[in-house]
């Protein structure tokens, strides 16, 4: 009998080793590709500071996400997701398709810095649609890996994006940027059609929403920032004629920025 339970204990305390080295390794393997596969889809760098998924439930988080800039931005980062939860579909992470039932993203900082020749978040978006148009002829075994997992399939059923913030920057303002708050998201059924979506895919959809959010928010906030452009104004007749030239070129900035 004590011969039975020892060895029905070593079984349960095996099978619950397996399970937290398998969590672990999904964890890693999920950082590990949002870190190599994200910075090829967006071009730009690409970090997050943890992820934890329960193999047993499919629940988990990823805290401290960061998309940067593409080259020619001021500003520190595009994105910043300091807290998302997920709600995998466990049985679906080893299929042609990874079903995610659930995505929120709590709390996201968006960036919006406005350049010559468009803004960051135009950048991004472009350089999500074109990814993959020009792959290199004879890949390293790094990248043709890293191509495989970009092309894996997802569904998303249903994605949440609340309580977030974006900030709207011009070149005149020196990295420095004003707070808005964006409107909640929620998109449903991403990749949900016979084929899925890549990691491509549901990225461009996801920036297509939020450039369609800052959008309204960029509109709403002309009425917000009217008292800071009629300070600038009136700074700029203070200190004379060449300043006040230069401040309405910025003031013309802002509000080709805002739409104005």
């Amino acid at each position: 009998m004590k011969l039975v339970f020892k060895i029905g204990l070593i079984g349960i305390l095996t099978l619950a080793l397996l399970i937290a080295i398998a969590g672990l390794w999904l964890d890693s393997m999920i950082k590990a590709g949002l870190e190599n596969v994200g910075p090829r889809i967006t071009r730009t760098a690409v970090t997050l500071d943890r992820v934890r998924v329960s193999l047993l439930s499919g629940q988990g988080r990823i805290n401290g996400m960061i998309i940067g800039n593409p080259e020619g931005f001021q500003t520190e980062s595009a994105l910043k997701l300091a807290d998302t939860r997920i709600r995998l579909n466990i049985g679906s992470i080893f299929s042609d398709r990874v079903v995610i039932d659930e995505l929120e993203i709590d709390g996201p900082e968006v960036t919006y810095e406005r350049g010559r020749s468009g803004s960051n978040i135009d950048q991004i978006q472009k350089n999500v649609e074109a990814f993959g148009s020009a792959a290199p002829n004879q890949p390293s075994p790094q990248t043709a890996k890293e191509d495989e997992r970009a092309q894996r399939k997802f569904q998303i059923n249903r994605l949440i994006v609340k309580n977030g913030r974006v900030r709207l920057s011009a070149a005149f303002m020196k990295g420095k940027a004003v707070d808005v708050s964006l409107p909640d998201i929620e998109l449903k059924d991403i990749g949900s059609g016979s084929k899925g979506a890549t990691l491509k895919e549901v990225s461009a959809r996801v920036f297509a929403a939020i450039q369609d959010d800052i959008g309204r928010a960029v509109a709403s906030a002309g009425t917000t920032l009217k008292p800071e452009l009629g300070t600038a104004q009136e700074k700029a007749k203070e200190i004379g004629g060449h300043a006040e030239k230069a401040a309405s070129g910025a003031i013309k900035s802002l509000k080709g920025l805002l739409g104005k």
